[in-house]
């Protein structure tokens, strides 16, 4: 068994490899493409970038570290718990450059 501190630095490094892969395949789509059509079956695309953020902010940093969290209104814009699906298109989601430097 591996010991904690040698998990932890795998965890940290999957973590950002994912961020890294993540922030390359949406770098060159636009604010149109980012939202995306109204659809049951998906998110706009923006608010799933803000909702990564948000939830690695709410469990590592929060709940993990006791930080306080980076984006003061992040629970009323991408807990998906609370936020319905319908309403997320009409959500003041952070903008392009705001939601992608949230996510770094």
């Amino acid at each position: 068994m591996a010991p904690t501190g040698i998990v932890n630095a795998e965890l940290i490094e999957a973590l950002r490899e994912t961020r890294a892969r993540t922030l390359k395949l949406v770098d060159d789509l636009s604010d149109e493409q980012l939202i995306g059509p109204r659809l049951q079956i998906v998110n706009p695309l923006r608010w799933e970038i803000g909702h990564v953020a948000w939830f690695q902010e709410f469990w590592v940093l929060s709940h993990l570290g006791g930080q306080p969290p980076i984006l003061k209104q992040g629970d009323e814009l991408y807990d998906s718990a609370c936020v319905a699906h319908d309403t997320r298109w009409d959500l003041s989601l952070l903008e392009r450059d705001k939601a992608l430097a949230y996510m770094q």
